[in-house]
């Protein structure tokens, strides 16, 4: 008998092969270095946690409590979706986020010329616990990045951001710490800040019941989205090392199908969250599991997330089919999946993360 799950995939791969082969893209994304010390307190679910957030941004003169609403903002939805309460008071954790930002100067020009990101480095007591598609993502990232195939050049104009995030239990022990810096051109941290926060909280627990919500597109809204936020436009992902291209959508939203890659237009707010935020990605080049380091397992990946859409809160299943060129990974196709789509794909999707789990657990 046939394997349905195997099918579907090998539907998908070999109809992929017939438009262009993939290859395994050569340019790594931008990534900041990042590590995590963590005790052995679990952190449980819906707990509850207050944010604070400090820092300066040493170039700039004045009040920064706007800049950190922002950032509060940013950091409180993104422990909301991992299934964490946010209270001003009678917390279970205080979480503090501080930041800093300094101009980069003469003296560490030169070092930062060569400078790149580094795989995420984690004080851990058990390898395999870390068995998340961001962690491979990174070792492969920081192994492209040696080789000066980075998709982002500095000139020797700049600035340094560093965050910490901090947890302290109720008796004001510190349990988890996390660090992250990187240089960038940009002297506001805000807008690369939030995949910095993503990596750091990826360790913490998850609660698979939480469904995120996004808002659907006006129909009539459709191509002035797409020309602000999707059109031939470069995204990263948590757990691929490489860069993602969104490719141009027709002006013609009558049709339900607007290109060959894009269906279901009005869902590309769930395309694009599911792009910037996923902590697993599934390769499909091919089923052997035996070395995830091997390149040919890159050429290929399937993304996917349930979604609530729009004010009635339709629960959707989306599925993003990537493939591998030399500059990053181009869209085959997005969709909102059936329900027996969706399930054949976390059929493989349980396989790939026993996997990792295997990959990660190296000692006795």
């Amino acid at each position: 008998m046939i394997n349905k799950s195997k099918l579907f995939f090998s539907i998908i791969l070999v109809s992929s092969i017939f438009v262009s082969c993939a290859k395994t893209p050569e340019v790594a994304i931008w990534r900041p270095w990042t590590r995590t010390i963590k005790t052995k307190s679990n952190i449980l679910l819906n707990s509850r946690f207050s944010v604070n957030i400090e820092g300066n941004t040493k170039p700039l003169l004045g009040e920064e409590s706007v800049l950190q609403e922002k950032i509060r903002n940013n950091l409180s939805n993104l422990l909301k979706r991992r299934g964490f309460r946010i209270v001003k008071d009678k917390s279970d954790y205080d979480l503090l986020l501080r930041y800093r930002t300094e101009r980069l100067t003469e003296s560490n020009i030169n070092i930062n010329k060569s400078y790149s990101s580094s795989p995420i480095i984690t004080d851990t007591d058990n390898s395999a616990s870390l068995a998340t598609g961001i962690f491979l993502a990174a070792i492969l990232n920081n192994s492209k990045s040696k080789k000066g195939e980075t998709a982002t050049q500095y000139s020797e104009t700049g600035y340094f951001h560093t965050i910490s995030l901090e947890i302290k239990n109720k008796k004001g022990e510190l349990i988890f710490k996390g660090e992250s810096t990187w240089k960038s051109e940009d002297i506001d941290l805000i807008y690369e800040i939030k995949p910095a926060i993503k990596i750091l909280i990826c360790e913490l627990p998850k609660d698979k019941k939480i469904i995120p919500h996004v808002r659907e597109l006006r129909k009539d809204k459709v191509t002035i989205f797409s020309k602000l936020y999707c059109n031939d436009k470069w995204y990263s992902c948590p757990a691929l090392p490489n860069r993602i291209f969104f490719p141009s959508i027709s002006s013609e939203v009558e049709n339900p199908r607007t290109s060959s890659e894009v269906e279901n237009p009005r869902a590309l707010p769930a395309y694009l969250d599911l792009i910037q935020t996923a902590e697993y990605a599934l390769p499909t080049g091919t089923d052997e599991y035996s070395d995830l380091l091997d390149s040919k397992l890159w050429s290929r990946f399937l993304l996917g997330g349930v979604y609530t859409l729009g004010p009635l809160e339709d629960k959707v299943n989306i599925l993003i089919v990537l493939k591998g060129q030399t500059e990053g990974y181009k869209i085959d196709k997005c969709w909102i999946a059936t329900d027996e789509e969706y399930k054949k794909y976390k059929n493989r999707m349980q396989e790939w993360k026993d996997a990792l789990y295997e990959f990660y657990n190296l000692y006795l």
